[in-house]
């Protein structure tokens, strides 16, 4: 069954209206930001076929923490926008998200937000790889990426860490799209020839 499909269950409906807002004219990647939501919970959905529909809703809200006005009670959007549960697991997503950006040690959160974080983990590293070798300078493009590079060594700690929490298909793909990226990543640091 694919979640995203019509008919949706109604949490997922409403969650992808919410997600359509606040993405609103913002870019991830290159690309429209809800076009990432959208992505994010496929492959979610792809490796985990029975994620729930509360799951599936905090995937296309991941990153409305990042996009909400300041004033906003997100909680209580979600709580009462969406659904009960989707809050607390989009406050997790983007407390994991802060502290990987503050240099904290990486930490396993409980395995719905875990497995969502390695699906948005799984589509961010693919699109690096992918608009770094359409880009016409690869080791420019990296260049520009030094916290990016920088955080490789937490992506491979969190990934090592995560890994008994997911799917086998989700590890995979994720330990996967980790190796590309550090090959790619890790050559903008070579000397030019």
């Amino acid at each position: 069954m694919n979640h995203l499909a019509t008919p949706r269950h109604p949490i997922v409906e409403r969650a992808l209206r919410l997600s359509r807002h606040y993405c609103e004219g913002k870019v991830i990647d290159d690309a429209p930001a809800f076009a990432h939501a959208v992505k994010v919970a496929t492959t979610l959905v792809r490796h985990v076929p029975d994620a729930s529909p509360e799951m599936i809703a905090a995937a296309l809200l991941h990153d409305a923490p990042l996009y909400a006005s300041p004033g906003v009670n997100l909680d209580v959007v979600l709580k009462h926008g969406v659904a009960d549960g989707v809050a607390p697991l989009v406050t997790s997503l983007h407390t994991e998200h802060e502290a990987m950006m503050s240099g904290s040690a990486p930490r396993v959160p409980e395995q719905p937000v875990a497995r969502i974080m390695a699906a948005d983990k799984v589509v961010a590293f693919r699109a690096l790889v992918e608009r770094a070798g359409r880009s016409s300078n690869e080791r420019e493009f990296w260049d520009q990426r030094a916290t990016l590079r920088s955080l490789l060594p937490w992506f491979a700690d969190w990934c090592r860490m995560a890994s008994p929490l997911l799917t086998e298909s989700l590890a995979h793909d994720l330990t996967l799209a980790l190796g590309q990226l550090e090959t790619a990543g890790l050559a903008g640091q070579q000397p030019a020839a």
